[in-house]
């Protein structure tokens, strides 16, 4: 069905932002599910960075934005939380570093995995080590969450996980930060445009998957 004939028979299109991987997965299977019970809505995809999605929302471009962010806060219009996501540390299981959960200094003169500069998950790592003090020996700077464990676990650096990624099967021990660090996966939107009912039964889908629902 095209733009033209949806429009003609009165079918709803939501114009989404969406910001980066993780929000296209959380969409995608958000959108597989909604469908089977609002099969009327077509949906309308911008990607881009934060910021601009921000923007574009906050000026009434977008209808709505699934986002990860380091702040709740960055979202000036109406937002939901989907979740709430606490980062670890990620070290090689069996390494000279266990059990210190909560000793970032200790990462001081060690190798270190950053997400790349001008990401959002970037600036939330960047803001865990200054806020502990630690100027970081960077040994790579590399944005797949995969590539970063198998550096990790082969012994090639420390890194920050989020939750939803440390699996126990992981060759990798995972510490909890002390004061603990979180990410935040929110759907931004300008609220008024869409039917209340169908707007709760669409935020109920997102939640579900975020949280690993069935």
């Amino acid at each position: 069905m095209s733009i033209q004939d949806s429009q003609k028979s009165g079918q709803n299109k939501w114009r989404v932002g969406i910001t980066s991987r993780e929000s296209l997965n959380l969409f995608l299977e958000g959108a597989r599910r909604f469908r089977e019970i609002k099969p009327d809505i077509a949906f309308d995809i911008v990607e881009d960075n934060v910021k601009p999605i921000l923007k574009m929302l906050e000026v009434g471009d977008l209808d709505m934005a699934v986002l990860v962010l380091t702040k709740v806060s960055e979202v000036q219009d109406h937002w939901e939380l989907l979740m709430k996501e606490e980062l670890f540390l990620a070290i090689p299981k069996g390494g000279d570093f266990q059990g210190k959960t909560s000793e970032l200094r200790d990462l001081t003169n060690r190798k270190v995995i950053l997400a790349k500069k001008g990401t959002a998950f970037r600036a939330l790592e960047e803001e865990i080590l200054e806020q502990a003090k630690v100027v970081p020996h960077i040994a790579f700077e590399i944005n797949n969450i995969e590539a970063v464990k198998e550096l990790v676990s082969n012994g090639l650096g420390f890194s920050f996980i989020p939750e939803s990624m440390a699996k126990d099967q992981d060759a990798i021990s995972y510490l909890s930060i002390n004061p603990p660090a979180y990410r935040y996966h929110v759907l931004g939107l300008m609220k008024e445009q869409i039917h209340k009912e169908t707007l709760k039964d669409w935020i109920s889908v997102l939640k579900d998957i975020a949280n690993g629902k069935d």
